[in-house]
Protein backbone atom coordinates (compact mmCIF):
# COMPACT_ATOMS: atom_id res chain seq x y z
CA UNK A 1 0.00 0.00 0.00
CA UNK A 2 1.36 3.51 -1.42
CA UNK A 3 1.91 6.19 1.40
CA UNK A 4 1.56 10.19 1.08
CA UNK A 5 -1.14 12.60 -0.61
CA UNK A 6 -2.76 11.59 -3.49
CA UNK A 7 -1.69 14.03 -5.86
CA UNK A 8 0.92 15.84 -4.20
CA UNK A 9 3.80 13.16 -3.25
CA UNK A 10 4.91 9.75 -5.51
CA UNK A 11 5.99 6.65 -4.49
CA UNK A 12 9.51 5.60 -4.56
CA UNK A 13 10.59 3.07 -7.12
CA UNK A 14 12.84 -0.34 -6.13
CA UNK A 15 15.92 1.06 -4.24
CA UNK A 16 14.19 4.19 -3.36
CA UNK A 17 14.73 5.98 -6.67
CA UNK A 18 12.47 8.40 -8.04
CA UNK A 19 11.47 9.75 -11.30
CA UNK A 20 10.40 13.76 -11.88
CA UNK A 21 10.71 16.32 -14.38
CA UNK A 22 11.87 19.99 -13.91
CA UNK A 23 10.61 22.54 -15.80
CA UNK A 24 11.14 26.25 -16.38
CA UNK A 25 14.09 26.29 -14.37
CA UNK A 26 15.50 29.90 -14.48
CA UNK A 27 18.22 31.57 -11.61
CA UNK A 28 15.85 34.21 -11.19
CA UNK A 29 14.15 33.52 -8.07
CA UNK A 30 12.29 36.61 -7.34
CA UNK A 31 13.06 40.09 -7.56
CA UNK A 32 16.13 41.06 -6.46
CA UNK A 33 17.04 37.34 -5.50
CA UNK A 34 19.19 35.32 -7.95
CA UNK A 35 21.08 31.95 -7.84
CA UNK A 36 24.95 32.21 -7.87
CA UNK A 37 24.17 36.43 -7.66
CA UNK A 38 22.83 36.84 -3.91
CA UNK A 39 21.35 32.98 -3.04
CA UNK A 40 22.58 29.26 -3.42
CA UNK A 41 20.60 27.66 -5.10
CA UNK A 42 19.49 23.43 -4.91
CA UNK A 43 16.92 21.00 -5.98
CA UNK A 44 15.70 19.60 -2.59
CA UNK A 45 13.17 16.64 -1.96
CA UNK A 46 11.87 15.73 1.25
CA UNK A 47 11.50 12.18 1.65
CA UNK A 48 8.40 12.43 4.38
CA UNK A 49 6.67 15.72 5.25
CA UNK A 50 4.43 14.34 7.93
CA UNK A 51 7.45 13.63 9.59
CA UNK A 52 9.48 17.27 9.94
CA UNK A 53 12.17 15.48 12.58
CA UNK A 54 13.12 13.07 10.64
CA UNK A 55 15.49 14.42 7.58
CA UNK A 56 18.16 11.68 7.30
CA UNK A 57 16.38 10.62 3.78
CA UNK A 58 16.20 14.06 2.42
CA UNK A 59 17.93 15.12 -0.37
CA UNK A 60 19.94 18.75 -0.71
CA UNK A 61 21.62 18.61 -4.80
CA UNK A 62 23.00 22.14 -5.43
CA UNK A 63 22.82 23.89 -8.80
CA UNK A 64 24.74 26.71 -10.94
CA UNK A 65 22.96 28.31 -13.66
CA UNK A 66 25.28 28.94 -16.54
CA UNK A 67 25.11 32.35 -17.82
CA UNK A 68 23.92 32.92 -21.31
CA UNK A 69 22.79 29.73 -21.13
CA UNK A 70 18.87 28.84 -21.61
CA UNK A 71 16.65 25.78 -21.85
Amino acid sequence: MGTGTPGITIPYEDGGKFRTTLENLRPEIADGVVCDVNVRCAIVTRADFTATGERLYDQYIPVRFLPGVKG
